[in-house]
């Protein structure tokens, strides 16, 4: 996928923001996280790790990336998520 595919999957107007933050020239939009995954086709939980190790690498000692479930999604036996 070009910058300016993306871009435009993303909703920007031209694809110079995709080059902006992969040349560090731009913060990156953590608001948009979930969209960002979603369009490049990544599980949210493994895009969520790989911006952490990026831009908070001290964090990722105190958080645990795992795929989201909810309590219904858990065995019977389990009536808690591990967190």
């Amino acid at each position: 996928m070009t910058q300016s595919e993306l871009g435009k999957a993303l909703g920007y107007r031209y694809g110079n923001f995709i080059g902006y933050l992969e040349n560090g020239k731009a913060v990156f939009p953590i608001e948009k996280w979930e969209e960002y995954a979603d369009v490049l086709q990544i599980p949210k939980h493994e895009f969520l790790e790989i911006i952490f190790r990026e831009k908070y690498s001290s964090m990722l000692n105190y958080i645990n990336f795992h795929p989201f479930q909810t309590i219904a999604e858990l065995s019977p036996k389990k009536k808690s998520l591990d967190l």
